[in-house]
Formats: C-alpha cells, sequence, structure tokens
C-alpha cells in the first residue's frame, strides 16, 4: 500500500499550529506511493508557519528507485532551500 504522507503533513500542520519560534520538520519515507497530496500539505505548512519552516527529507531508498524525486522537491516547495532544509540520502 502506499504512505500517508500528505495525511500525515496535514496532521503535523494542525499540531503545530500552536507552537511558536522556528519549526523543523524531519519527514522520512521512500517517496513511493505517497498519497494525499504531499506538494499540497507542505505548501498549506508553509502557508501556515511562513519563515519559521525548515523542511527536512530523509529518502530511504536506493539508487535509481522512484520517490527520490518527490523527497528531493518538498524542502523547495517548503521554501526550506538555503534556509537549512535540504534531502538526507540514507541507502538501506
Amino acid at each position: 500500500g502506499g504512505s500517508p504522507m500528505g495525511d500525515a503533513l496535514d496532521a503535523a500542520a494542525e499540531d503545530l499550529q500552536a507552537t511558536q519560534g522556528k519549526i523543523a520538520v524531519i519527514l522520512v519515507s521512500d517517496g513511493k506511493q505517497a498519497t494525499g497530496e504531499p506538494r499540497k500539505a507542505v505548501e498549506k505548512l508553509k502557508q501556515q508557519l511562513g519563515d519559521r519552516l525548515c523542511l527536512h527529507t530523509v529518502w530511504v531508498g536506493n539508487p535509481g528507485e522512484p520517490g527520490k524525486v518527490l523527497m528531493s522537491s518538498l524542502p523547495g516547495v517548503a521554501g526550506s532551500i538555503g534556509g537549512g532544509g535540504n534531502l538526507v540520502h540514507f541507502y538501506p
């Protein structure tokens, strides 16, 4: 089955509503079969938290596997590129 990445990010947005200060979100996934529109969920997080958000992604996969494109794009959607967000590669 798929990973409910978009739903998880939406739930994180709900949980983080009342927080103050800078926020780092660390997303660990293979990026395959991500459901729930993760890019839109990250856009929502960015809209809610603004410059306080720094999104880090950890892509768990082997070279050539799908999922890397999604995982590497999300920090940029959050505006974290240059602000600390990045993609970390973990090869099992």
